[in-house]
């Protein structure tokens, strides 16, 4: 469990559905990966990606 490091009253001022939204995010090993990290992570040269579904028609 991770401790939310703000004063209550703090806390207590923020909207509800943000705070919400804070608490219940996952941690950064947790999160699904974007398209850029997704590629970035793979190593995928997207030009040459570009160029095989040209020639396969996609």
């Amino acid at each position: 469990m991770y401790t939310l490091h703000i004063p209550p009253t703090e806390y207590e001022e923020q909207p509800y559905e943000r705070m919400m939204e804070v608490l219940a995010a996952e941690s950064r090993d947790d999160r699904p990966m974007s398209g850029h990290e997704y590629v970035a992570h793979h190593q995928i040269d997207l030009e040459q990606a570009n160029e095989q579904l040209k020639k396969k028609g996609g």
